[in-house]
């Protein structure tokens, strides 16, 4: 169903009047109530590069099905790599997603990402746009339709952005309206997570689960911290590998421990450690990340993974 809103209307989200330059008006198709009703502003936008590598995609659809599932609904661009991702992810879990486009509702762009808007709108999703029917897609449109991303989400996630991508504009509009950033970190051999790796130079959140990410914006109660665990500051500076490998690895959940039991000082690739594992290549990416940001493990520059070696 076709909807349109203008900034007069009283339930027009309050953040996109604030956007530079400001949204004055919303043509959308299909459920109208995931916009606006700021009070109860549930979206998580989630965007990243285009050309993403195999762990980008999982982390994308992972974090985006975890959301889902805690009542979050997920706002992205519906381009290739991430944002396809982070929507699939969403209906994954049959919850709610939004896609805001660069062009006219009667455009698809991609076009192979036709049967995804239409997959969107057919669940309880919505596409929206600021451009009217008959607007093809621009070069310019699309680092403007990242504020009304930015403006329609309590929190944006960066999962791999270059240098130069538009997600870096999505994050810059979202730290003008107040936002929190967050990020994934990213390899430092790959292009792709240069510049979402400067972001969190600059102040953004690191993040490394959808749990944590949850607790962070209010969406999940915070955990208490288990008994005997003591911070790595407190213990006088950043803990060792070989002390992250005694502590953390204790508070892994069963299926990271799995992972994790499977890897051993001779590299393996992924492939192999699915075979091993018996675990979809998508939740396997998911532990790997966690193993990886806890020091557990180590990934080769030509994409293998091993059990971290003391020197």
């Amino acid at each position: 169903m076709r909807f349109q809103l203008s900034a007069l209307d009283a339930h027009f989200p309050t953040a996109l009047h604030h956007a530079n330059p400001p949204v004055f008006r919303l043509f959308g198709s299909g459920n109208s109530e995931l916009v606006g009703a700021d009070e109860n502003r549930r979206g998580l936008a989630i965007v990243g590069s285009r050309q993403a590598t195999p762990q980008g995609l999982a982390d994308a659809r992972w974090f985006a099905r975890e959301a889902s599932q805690a009542g979050m609904t997920i706002v992205s661009g519906m381009a290739l790599g991430i944002d396809a991702s982070a929507h699939q992810g969403a209906l994954d879990a049959q919850g709610s997603t939004i896609a805001v486009l660069g062009h006219g509702l009667d455009h698809i762009y991609p076009s192979q990402h036709s049967g995804l808007a239409n997959t969107i709108v057919s669940n309880a999703g919505c596409l929206v746009t600021e451009y009217p029917d008959g607007t093809p897609p621009r070069p310019f449109h699309f680092p403007l339709r990242n504020r009304i991303i930015a403006g329609l989400s309590r929190a944006v996630v960066v999962i791999e952005a270059a240098p130069q991508s538009g997600s870096l504009s999505t994050a810059r509009h979202a730290l003008d309206l107040g936002l929190d950033v967050f990020v994934i970190p990213g390899s430092i051999h790959q292009t792709q997570c240069q510049g979402s790796n400067d972001l969190i130079r600059q102040g953004a959140h690191p993040v490394q689960s959808p749990q944590q990410l949850l607790e962070d914006i209010g969406a999940l109660p915070i955990r208490p911290k288990r008994r005997g665990m003591v911070s790595q500051r407190s213990a006088g500076g950043l803990a060792s590998p070989d002390a992250r490998q005694a502590g953390l690895g204790s508070d892994l959940d069963p299926e990271t421990t799995k992972v994790l039991g499977h890897l051993d000082f001779q590299a393996a690739a992924v492939s192999e450690l699915v075979s091993r594992t018996g675990l979809t290549q998508e939740r396997l990416y998911g532990c790997l990340l966690i193993l990886e940001l806890s020091g557990l493990v180590n990934r080769t520059q030509d994409g293998r993974w091993l059990k971290y070696r003391p020197l």
